[in-house]
């Protein structure tokens, strides 16, 4: 009796001799159709691990673009002298560096916060590609925030 269920249960565990999908007998696939549904089938454990990398990376971006237009490089005027205002930043004494460091702190802020909204309205993000097209997104707002450094680091440079 020991015999027949030792044979079944190594049956159980020993690997399909067919493949589970068969490809087309009519046509091979292409490039575009391998890329889609290697990129559109759900593998959740990725994409929940992905979801959650990309909630953090985009709420530390959206919390240091915010601190840093909270606390504008150079600080804030703290005496009102030579026609400024208290409270205005130091960097509007050159209102076109100034308009280009809030430009690109306002895209970094926009754009994380945007991903932040995403990811936790419930819309069901449940393929790769939805996923590959929030990390791009998640990239482009870090590259924003370097952007937004470089310039922070240009207007407290000396000149020369």
């Amino acid at each position: 009796m020991e015999a027949p269920n030792t044979q079944l249960h190594q049956h159980h565990l020993s690997p399909r001799p067919e493949p589970l999908t068969k490809p087309s007998p009519h046509k091979p696939k292409g490039f575009v159709s391998r890329t889609w549904a290697r990129y559109v089938n759900a593998d959740n454990n990725w994409i929940e691990k992905q979801r959650g990398i990309l909630i953090l990376a985009a709420l530390a971006v959206a919390g240091l673009s915010f601190h840093s237009g909270i606390n504008p490089p150079g600080g804030t005027i703290t005496n009102s002298e030579n026609g400024y205002s208290l409270g205005d930043a130091v960097l509007t004494r050159d209102m076109d560096q100034f308009n280009q460091f809030v430009a690109y702190n306002s895209l970094t802020m926009v754009t994380s916060l945007a991903i932040v909204l995403v990811l936790v309205s419930g819309v069901p993000l449940r393929n790769k590609f939805w996923m590959w097209v929030l990390t791009v997104a998640t990239l482009f707002a870090m590259l924003c925030m370097v952007a937004t450094y470089l310039h922070s680091l240009s207007t407290m440079a000396p000149d020369g």
